[in-house]
């Protein structure tokens, strides 16, 4: 018998293409096609200086504090970013710590610099800041780098709180390893802003480095993010960077900076994956059973839903994939998933149309409807 086809995608945290505006790019690709500039190699390796400058501008509007072109190295998104940063953080035997869960994908990332990579447990508020001093004193010296996704967490949606980013800064401080501060999210809000950035918090010293993307902002095939970071670490980072970014995907999104049109971007974004959130919270709240949890980030792309003990995740994506639903089973996001708990799945709203995020939910909680004794 042939397998059910997946007709309702909950599982893959790519953006939704109409976030992209393609009038705008291509009336700017047509200009840009018509200068030399813009299709000729990069001539700096911290990025495209036009862009830097505008980038640091709309920082500065933003961020709560000056950034200036100094502080700013363009990248090719955030994870070629965060190895980037791995490689100048770290030696190999290291300790890098993360929050557990976190990103899948960046902890493999990670284990290719040859460092031992430790997850930390995430609360609904931020990491657990005890556990994380706890391990930084049973080895002292070796805790070189945090990686953190602070705002609308992949793949549990929450937010730290003021008090857990503050307070992680003293633990950094005072340990003496550096936070790379994952901020894809932190622009994705649907309602209130979340909490400053760790790094606006920290302005004077060098213990917070964060790296951003334009990829669900404007188009993820720009493949264009930013690394803020000191003057000097950005000079630094120069000797571990492999190669430069496109001067044209570059100025393609300086260009939305420079001609104040990425505000206006962003907030017609927010309101395409705002709906999306809504339409998943709202079929969760009509169709879910009682016995299931799960989070209302209220941005970022996922929400975290909690199976009861007993419950298996695992047992719940085979009854889903039967019903056409794929989802993320959570423990694959765990820093040892052969060890974590079997009862979390992590879903996306962002990659479906909105009358699919409806009907895929619904179709997801009639197969959990199944699985209960």
């Amino acid at each position: 018998m042939l397998p059910t086809p997946i007709l309702y995608d909950l599982k893959t945290g790519y953006p939704h293409l109409d976030i992209v505006p393609r009038e705008q790019m291509t009336e700017i690709a047509t200009r840009l096609f018509t200068q030399d500039r813009p299709v000729q190699y990069v001539g700096d390796m911290r990025g495209d200086r036009w862009t830097r400058e505008h980038l640091a501008a709309w920082m500065t509007r933003t961020v709560g504090q000056a950034v200036t072109i100094h502080d700013v190295q363009m990248s090719a998104g955030a994870i070629i970013a965060t190895d980037q940063l791995c490689r100048f953080l770290t030696r190999p035997g290291d300790i890098v710590l993360t929050e557990d869960p976190t990103f899948y994908f960046i902890v493999d990332k990670l284990r290719l610099n040859h460092v031992q990579v430790m997850g930390v447990p995430m609360q609904p508020d931020g990491v657990d800041l005890d556990a994380l001093d706890a391990i930084c004193r049973q080895y002292p010296g070796k805790v070189t780098m945090f990686y953190a996704i602070p705002t609308f967490h992949n793949p549990t949606g929450y937010s730290y709180s003021v008090e857990k980013r503050r307070g992680l800064l003293e633990l950094a401080h005072r340990h003496g390893f550096t936070i790379v501060e994952d901020a894809t999210y932190q622009p994705l809000y649907y309602r209130e802003a979340p909490p400053p950035m760790i790094r606006a918090l920290d302005p004077s010293s060098d213990r917070v480095i964060s790296v951003g993307s334009f990829a669900k902002l404007l188009m993820p095939a720009l493949r264009i993010g930013w690394i803020w970071a000191t003057p000097q670490q950005v000079n630094d980072l120069l000797v571990y960077k492999t190669s430069t970014t496109s001067t044209f995907m570059s100025q393609l999104a300086g260009t939305f900076l420079a001609e104040g049109l990425f505000d206006a971007q962003l907030e017609r974004v927010r309101g395409i994956y705002g709906r999306k959130h809504d339409l998943m919270m709202a079929a969760l709240d009509q169709h879910a059973p009682s016995w299931l949890t799960w989070t209302k980030p209220h941005g970022g792309f996922f929400s975290w839903a909690t199976l009861p003990e007993g419950m298996s995740a695992t047992d719940a994506l085979a009854a889903a994939n039967a019903c056409g639903v794929d989802f993320a089973e959570g423990r694959r996001a765990f820093v040892q998933p052969d060890d974590a708990p079997d009862n979390a799945m992590r879903l996306c709203f962002a990659l479906l149309e909105d009358e699919a995020i409806t009907r895929g939910v619904t179709q997801f909680a009639e197969a959990l409807h199944t699985l209960h004794a």
